[in-house]
């Protein structure tokens, strides 16, 4: 993973709060566009790539497009791509109109606090066993082959424990 860390651009050191490896707590409710209710442990042995994100935050909704294209990627793999926004559903629901095939989510209740949240957007990406693999702070091209690569490798491989 360190090389997905390389990848995007990142210092691969985590936060005090989070240390990659740490297990984070997924059974909180996210809500869906249509007032229904999902969480991230529902897809609990997939890989889940989870975008945290907002309206006004400008380079978040530059990102939205490559986590779209992220998702048409990987469709048929074990991983979950999430956009959660922090936002209102009327402010929402005409960014995800325009993004199709970008699950998004609403934030119904914060997220637990072993998670963390510094910046916008952030984006966690956890293996199949709810370990963190990578914290990214600031917009991305997760679209960007290698990316994509690196992503089905992990769940290929059954998140890092496999490895050891």
């Amino acid at each position: 993973m360190i090389r997905l860390a390389l990848l995007l651009g990142l210092v691969a050191t985590p936060l005090a709060a989070q240390r990659t490896g740490d297990m984070l707590p997924t059974g909180f409710a996210l809500g869906t566009l249509d007032g229904g209710r999902d969480s991230l442990a529902a897809n609990r042995g997939m890989v889940r790539v989870v975008n945290v994100w907002a309206t006004w935050c400008p380079p978040c909704r530059v990102e939205l497009p490559s986590l779209a294209a992220l998702a048409d990627s990987v469709r048929g793999e074990p991983i979950r791509v999430y956009a959660v926004a922090i936002d209102d559903v009327a402010r929402v629901r005409p960014i995800a109109a325009s993004l199709p095939s970008l699950p998004v989510y609403l934030e119904r209740v914060r997220f637990p606090k072993a998670w963390g949240r510094w910046a916008m957007p952030t984006t966690y990406v956890l293996d199949d066993d709810e370990r963190l693999v990578l914290v990214h702070h600031g917009a991305t091209r997760w679209d960007d082959p290698a990316v994509m690569l690196q992503l089905s490798g992990l769940a290929r491989a059954g998140g890092p424990r496999a490895r050891h």
